[in-house]
């Protein structure tokens, strides 16, 4: 599957109080998912336009040997204009041997999505 890489791309939010952050949102077209550099502190950002799309968040451990099934596929909402939050995640859900956390959806049509940092210490 072929994923947008978002290493390079995660926004961090600047944490000064009453400044509104306003997250830049990349489009999926020609991709099935993505994947991003995890430090338990992002948070996915997704819009959706008025295409029907499930997303599944791949869990990257396995446990007793055996491959451990994904969250989801959830539904996204449709045309929604308020973006959908998810994490921050995890490091069960980092791919073997990395840091990467891969979400898949099921159509990319009106996708779009950020991926923002909270602040804190790394």
């Amino acid at each position: 599957m072929a994923r947008k890489d978002f290493t390079g791309l995660v926004q961090t939010e600047n944490g000064a109080g009453g400044v509104l952050f306003s997250p830049t949102f990349t489009a999926l077209t020609g991709f099935t998912g993505m994947q991003f550099p995890n430090t338990g502190r992002e948070v996915v950002e997704i819009v959706n336009g008025g295409t029907a799309s499930n997303y599944t968040i791949n869990v990257g451990q396995t446990v007793g040997g055996h491959a451990v099934t994904g969250d989801g596929p959830t539904a996204c909402p449709v045309s929604n204009t308020a973006p959908q939050r998810l994490g921050p995640f995890p490091t069960y859900y980092n791919q073997p041997g990395t840091n990467l956390v891969q979400i898949d959806f099921s159509s990319v049509a009106t996708v779009t999505v950020a991926v923002t940092q909270r602040p804190g210490v790394s």
